[in-house]
């Protein structure tokens, strides 16, 4: 999943830098154990998530008041035999802290760049569902042995909208916890 800024999409203040770009990104890759017979016994997983810099040089930061979350287990029956298995990945990110200020000066608040990735089996049924914040745009898809597609495309909304601290002169509200 990548959570990135897009460069068409872009109305808020425009620095010396261009801010468009990936913010979060996570990959996970799911590899499949069998027996013998080519029955399905387990699943392992490597999940790698990067919070990336921007071409301003800034990097952005973990939200600290938000916890992270990499869970990765395999469902075995009373029998010992693997029935299907849970991923699930939270993250958040966000800019560094002189962003922040610079934003806020601005009139602006900080984006909480959130991804949640959702992975499921339980006897023959896969269930995948990914979940991001309002703002910035999020893409995510699949890369396996039959090919390479997408999943889904989140287009990021208005930011002066959305993440303007005053509408008509009145301080809008922080809808979630800042560092």
């Amino acid at each position: 999943m990548d959570n990135y800024i897009s460069k068409k999409l872009w109305d808020g203040p425009n620095p010396w830098f261009d801010v468009s770009g990936s913010k979060l990104q996570t990959d996970i890759w799911l590899y499949s154990e069998e027996n013998e017979r080519g029955e399905l016994t387990g699943m392992s997983t490597i999940i790698k998530s990067e919070i990336m810099t921007n071409q301003g040089g800034y990097k952005g930061v973990k939200i600290n008041s938000m916890s992270d979350i990499e869970l990765s287990e395999n469902f075995i029956d009373k029998n010992g035999k693997f029935i299907g298995f849970n991923i699930i990945v939270k993250k958040h990110a966000q800019v560094p802290e002189i962003e922040k200020f610079e934003l806020n000066i601005q009139g602006y608040q900080s984006v909480n760049v959130a991804q949640r990735i959702d992975i499921n089996y339980i006897g023959k049924n896969l269930n995948i569902s990914f979940k991001t914040d309002v703002f910035p745009s999020a893409s995510a898809g699949i890369i396996g042995a039959g090919g390479s597609f997408k999943l889904i495309q989140y287009d990021q909304p208005s930011y002066r909208d959305t993440h303007s601290l005053f509408k008509n002169g009145v301080r809008k509200p922080c809808l979630y916890p800042r560092n």
